[in-house]
């Protein structure tokens, strides 16, 4: 069931797409970060109160993350902390893409840069990325610069502040505008859709972050191809489930989820007044209410 949740105070963030956001358990918040609007890139920060239906925006200690879209955000349940990295930037002085990696102490309001030893990731923007619960890490896969399109796998490990490229077997091939969610009861970061040539892939792939080792789930079957798609894994159901999108074609607006039990897919009926068929959007999955969260997008 769809229910549009309306703001009990005035404040709020700007319409936007491409941006990032996740949930806090601690304070039962979502907690927003940048993103793409009419008047441009954001760089603001902002709360939402799930329980009062209440923006706030955050007044932060030092110097944060300059403005971009298509960046990445997980929660660090360990550290209670927001972690960003990656994004894309345009303004007149042209394209600026990122390899940044940001964190934000929830409790005290104060981001810092992190520093990474070894090598990292390149610059890109339209990646999808997880946290990983058994090794403390934000996994992430492919993207896109002006270099081309990526197809690689990489883990930054939260407790020690390093890159690891890891080399699992098998590949879902370059991509960007993709989405992905983490699949807790088995370790596995999946998959959906994003771009390669000029049209939208529909295919989704598991990463076994354990063995090392990408499967392609439920092939030829599925939403169709869609770009900057959303995502959540519903863990209470065991499913991976998909929504929104651009399929080259049009904006969908089509909810799908994959039982992952029998990797089969089937699209979800609702009752309500669901969102505007849009693409750019984020979803964040509130497991206390087994809920999904939509917020943004373009239409």
């Amino acid at each position: 069931k769809w229910e549009e949740i309306t703001p009990t105070t005035g404040n709020s963030p700007s319409p936007r797409r491409s941006a990032a956001a996740i949930y806090n358990p601690i304070d039962h918040e979502l907690i927003l970060f940048a993103g793409r609007s009419s008047s441009g890139d954001q760089g603001d920060l902002w709360r939402f109160d799930l329980s009062a239906a209440s923006w706030e925006q955050m007044t932060v200690e030092g110097t944060g993350p300059v403005l971009r879209f298509t960046h990445n955000a997980v929660y660090d349940e360990v550290s209670h902390r927001m972690v960003v990295w990656s994004g894309r930037k345009i303004d007149a002085d042209g394209s600026e893409f990122f390899s940044d990696v940001w964190a934000l102490d929830i409790e005290n309001s104060q981001w810092s840069l992190l520093h990474p030893s070894g090598d990292s990731p390149n610059r890109r923007y339209g990646t999808a990325a997880v946290y990983d619960q058994m090794s403390h890490a934000l996994v992430n896969f492919a993207g896109f610069t002006t270099a081309g399109r990526f197809d690689d796998t990489w883990a930054f490990d939260l407790g020690g502040d390093g890159w690891e490229e890891l080399n699992p077997d098998g590949n879902p091939g370059a991509r960007c505008l993709h989405t992905g969610a983490y699949d807790s009861r088995r370790g596995r970061m999946i998959i959906f859709g994003g771009q390669r040539g000029s049209g939208a892939l529909g295919d989704t792939w598991a990463l076994d972050l354990n063995a090392g080792v990408w499967q392609e789930l439920a092939p030829g079957a599925g939403p169709g191809g869609r770009k900057f798609p959303a995502s959540i894994y519903d863990e209470a159901n065991d499913r991976f489930v998909v929504l929104g999108g651009d399929t080259g074609t049009e904006k969908a607006g089509s909810v799908w989820a994959l039982n992952l039990a029998d990797d089969s897919w089937q699209e979800l009926s609702h009752s309500g007044q669901g969102p505007t068929p849009r693409d750019g959007a984020l979803a964040v999955y509130v497991a206390p209410e087994r809920r999904l969260v939509l917020f943004g997008g373009s239409r």
